[in-house]
């Protein structure tokens, strides 16, 4: 059985391909990824991902949730330091962390 399932698929496939509308569509797919191969230099994709690697931490909450659809964090916690003097590690407040009180 597991055999005879790349025959059944490219059977349908080949059968697919040769409807008008299809062979035109799969043809301006062709056409528009070979120009953007062309068009576009290898180096923008890399580029454009370590920008957002640097940018993404920058943006708000709010932007993330609203523009980019990302959901909302689990906990609405706000999370703050106290430091007593420089050059200590800063330690967190005891109200602001619900989670850290049942720890002590």
């Amino acid at each position: 059985m597991s055999a005879r399932l790349p025959s059944i698929f490219s059977r349908l496939w080949h059968q697919v391909r040769e409807i008008p509308d299809v062979k035109v569509n799969l043809l301006r797919a062709s056409e528009l990824g070979s120009y953007a191969r062309a068009v576009i230099p290898g180096w923008v994709l890399p580029l454009g991902m370590i920008g957002g690697w640097l940018v993404f931490p920058a943006l708000t909450q709010s932007f993330k949730t609203e523009v980019l659809g990302f959901k909302a964090p689990p906990s609405g916690t706000k999370f703050a330091f106290e430091k007593e003097a420089v050059g200590e590690v800063p330690a967190m407040t005891e109200e602001s962390s619900p989670a850290m009180r049942g720890s002590r």
